[in-house]
């Protein structure tokens, strides 16, 4: 790309990233133009998306099968979104039981029938990572040996480790900058959810990740200039 395309595809970027987030993905790399950057943002944002993915697949269909087990065994009828019992409502979950209620109506606005897979499908990270809050201790005292990691141990730390998860995963998806981060740590927390989940996870994601690869690669492209700003 000659020196004048480049310009223009510059100018182009900034007008659609708009100027502070171009001026914010152009310090990580001064030197290199800003496609470059943007292009190695959204490389490693998707393929931290990828990872996270696994993990919330995992947390999602573990607590929904323990929560539907539970509820039988308490000689309750129903599906746990329905909250038959009343438990998440008395333990201070109205705004989960909320949540439910929104995940119902964007089903029904999409399919003429509602099934419990398509709700649990609408739910967010934020909605499992609220559901293991110290507020459902009661709860999770009951659900703590499903993750396999935990093995016995309090899933406070894990709800925490989730809620730091789910705030990188946010940012990804609104697009911001995250090169500017250490990433290695980043990926670590992953695998580090991924194991007090199941260690048979951590492993699948190691194998498979695209995340190590694409850091070196970028790593050794150019030296970063970091910026002194908070994350």
């Amino acid at each position: 790309m000659d020196d004048s395309s480049q310009s223009l595809e510059n100018q182009l970027l900034e007008t659609w990233l708009g100027v502070s987030r171009s001026q914010a993905l152009q310090l990580v790399a001064p030197k290199e133009p800003l496609w470059k950057i943007s292009k190695w943002n959204q490389e490693l944002g998707a393929s931290i998306l990828e990872d996270v993915s696994h993990v919330e697949l995992a947390l999602r269909n573990l607590l929904d099968s323990a929560l539907v087990e539970r509820l039988a065994n308490q000689g309750f009828c129903g599906s746990w979104l329905d909250d038959p019992s009343g438990e998440i409502r008395n333990l201070g979950g109205a705004h989960l039981l909320e949540k439910i209620k929104s995940a119902k109506l964007q089903v029904v606005r999409d399919k003429p029938r509602v099934t419990h897979e398509d709700v649990l499908a609408e739910l967010t990270l934020g909605f499992w990572t609220a559901l293991l809050g110290k507020r459902f201790l009661r709860l999770n005292l009951d659900l703590r040996g499903i993750f396999l990691g935990v093995n016995g141990r309090s899933i406070s730390a894990l709800g925490d480790r989730l809620a730091r998860i789910k705030a990188l995963r946010n940012r990804i998806a609104h697009q911001h900058r995250i090169l500017h981060r250490n990433l290695q740590d980043d990926f670590d927390l992953v695998i580090m959810v991924a194991n007090d989940i199941d260690r048979r996870l951590a492993d699948f994601i190691r194998k498979n990740s695209r995340t190590p690869e694409i850091l070196i690669r970028i790593t050794q492209a150019k030296s970063f200039s970091k910026p002194h700003e908070p994350h």
